[in-house]
């Protein structure tokens, strides 16, 4: 996917050159403003400890292969 389509497309183009930021992540403020699902604090540490888990499990796996 290369960018919005549609009626979005002329409003992000010109929001682009004021905000120096690529699309998606202005998409991603709009829908924090929004309060749309996925935007809150709990998503974010459900994403930030998923992270670190697929980390640590990928480690112990390393680990229990070199020994």
């Amino acid at each position: 996917m290369s960018g919005p389509r549609g009626n979005d497309a002329a409003r992000e183009t010109t929001t682009a050159a004021s905000t120096g930021q690529p699309w998606y992540r202005r998409l991603s403020q709009r829908r924090d403003a929004a309060g749309q699902p996925g935007s809150g604090i709990a998503s974010n540490v459900f994403g930030w400890l998923a992270g670190v888990l697929m980390a640590g499990s990928v480690i112990v796996m390393a680990v229990d292969m070199l020994t």
